[in-house]
């Protein structure tokens, strides 16, 4: 986790952190199914507000908000990342599972025959080199309602996925008041962790 965070800063990337915390609204931003398993949160007892009321299964949500309140102040050069626990409901009497996962996004100014997807494979390849990890797939994603269809893919490895990532659908986009194409990823970092090739120096 801590080469990883400081191969993003060597990237040019501003680490962001944002809240746990999340409203249950913003699922619907980011276009999750209503029958996805991951709108399974786990609700707080006493909440500030409904703002605050679950604990996010997912750090695109945060992401896109922080991405949006930059573009909201005509600040668009930016490209962000966070490093950052989701929590997953488990059994009943069970504590939570708390993994990590690595987020990047960025708005694309240049837009170039959609150049944003590309940039943003090689700041996971890059991740995925100090880990060690070679000969990763990289799999065509059409599935997957947050992205769109055409510039999404996740990256897999022996059978285990890794990351997605892609460029914002067009209504997901809107939800956040974007004009200009954006790319996200969520990489899982037990993935990353579990795969990883020690190397020797």
């Amino acid at each position: 986790e801590r080469r990883v965070g400081e191969l993003c800063r060597a990237m040019g990337l501003d680490e962001i952190i944002s809240y746990s915390f999340i409203s249950p609204s913003y699922y619907d931003k980011i276009r999750l199914p209503e029958t996805s398993p991951m709108r399974d949160s786990l609700r707080i007892l006493n909440p500030l507000g409904e703002d605050t009321s679950v604990m996010r299964t997912t750090i695109l949500p945060p992401m896109l908000k922080v991405l949006s309140d930059n573009v909201a102040v005509k600040n668009y050069d930016v490209t962000l990342y966070e490093l950052a626990r989701v929590y997953l409901p488990a059994n009943e009497g069970e504590l939570p599972a708390e993994p990590y996962r690595l987020s990047i996004g960025f708005v694309d100014t240049k837009d170039k025959n959609g150049s944003g997807f590309y940039r943003m494979k090689g700041y996971l390849e890059a991740v995925l080199s100090i880990a060690g990890i070679e000969d990763a797939d990289y799999i065509p994603c059409t599935d997957e309602a947050t992205f769109h269809p055409g510039r999404c893919a996740k990256i897999m490895k022996n059978g285990e996925t890794v990351a997605i990532f892609g460029e914002l659908h067009p209504a997901t986009a809107d939800n956040y008041n974007f004009t200009m194409p954006v790319y996200v990823c969520e990489l899982d970092m037990e993935v990353l962790f579990a795969l990883r090739r020690v190397m020797m120096d």
